[in-house]
């Protein structure tokens, strides 16, 4: 056998686990855009593979152009679904979020300093930055009620970490089918005194 199909076959090898490496990871995560994409380049660089003989000799693609024939289309056709296909419903559910965020009652002390969104095909998140005079022991008793009556349940309680550090803060976490909710208590010296968020996710992780 010769280096350069050698080479070819190397190349190949490499190309279909890095395939079946993606489509693992796409169906782990719920979204896996890269099967549409895959199939796109499958095709048309199958197509131009049972055509390459017939074409003229300065047309005809190489084993290695085919591979970048193939991975071009893969990478853009992904990309391609993940925002014509995965993209919309995710911003419906964005404004679904916010629209609720804003809706949800918070501790009559609490002033809002900011609202950020968050979309991606996918995923959307909405976070709201809090100030006044509220402690932890107030603000689960405030969402325990609140939200507890609208049909979230409360998953996990724990301290807020900075960078492995306890400096005061806490985090508390409930679920409503696909939507997480996230309180948390600032650390010492935050500037702000606590964030509210709601995030969702058509397989959301563990809180």
């Amino acid at each position: 056998m010769s280096f350069a199909r050698f080479g070819t076959r190397v190349r190949w090898v490499f190309t279909i686990a890095a395939i079946l490496f993606f489509v693992l990871a796409g169906l782990v995560i719920g979204q896996p855009p890269v099967i549409p994409g895959l199939i796109a380049a499958t095709a048309l660089t199958a197509g131009l593979w049972a055509v390459r003989d017939r074409l003229p000799t300065r047309l005809r693609p190489s084993a290695l152009q085919l591979l970048v024939v193939f991975w071009v289309v893969l990478f853009f056709g992904a990309l391609s679904y993940d925002y014509v296909v995965n993209l919309p419903p995710t911003e419906r559910e964005s404004a679904r979020l916010e629209t609720e965020l804003q809706q949800i009652p918070q501790p009559s002390l609490a002033v809002r300093a900011s609202l950020s969104v968050d979309t991606k095909p996918g995923s959307a998140l909405v976070d709201a930055i809090y100030t006044g005079p509220i402690g932890w022991p107030e603000l689960r008793a405030h969402f325990d009620r609140i939200l507890g009556a609208d049909g979230w349940t409360l998953e996990e309680d724990r301290p807020l970490l900075d960078w492995g550090a306890d400096k005061g803060g806490r985090t508390a976490c409930y679920r409503k089918g696909n939507d997480l909710a996230h309180v948390e208590l600032a650390s010492v010296g935050s500037g702000y005194t606590y964030s509210f968020s709601l995030w969702w996710h058509p397989r959301p992780e563990a809180c």
